[in-house]
């Protein structure tokens, strides 16, 4: 969030390009992944047609993963 509170929300396609250029149909399979989303992947809010991401809850998403990376366990895998 910004100091005035107002939520601020990534695009889906700038969420692709900071995940290392992953493409739609992984952001489709996280989106259904119950194990994404014990790490805290977060929903997309639509607008317009359009999908975003909460910032500050995508931050948390990669905090998790890089702590979950610096334990040594999995990562969760599509199959």
């Amino acid at each position: 969030m910004f100091e005035s509170g107002v939520l601020e929300l990534v695009p889906d396609p700038q969420v692709r390009r900071e995940f290392g250029g992953v493409s739609e149909m992984t952001i489709w399979r996280w989106d259904r992944d119950p194990k994404m989303a014990e790490l805290g992947w977060p929903s997309a809010v639509k607008i317009r047609k359009r999908k975003f991401r909460p910032r500050k809850q995508l931050e948390a998403f990669k905090a998790n993963l890089l702590r979950q990376a610096r334990s040594g366990a999995k990562i969760a895998q599509g199959r």
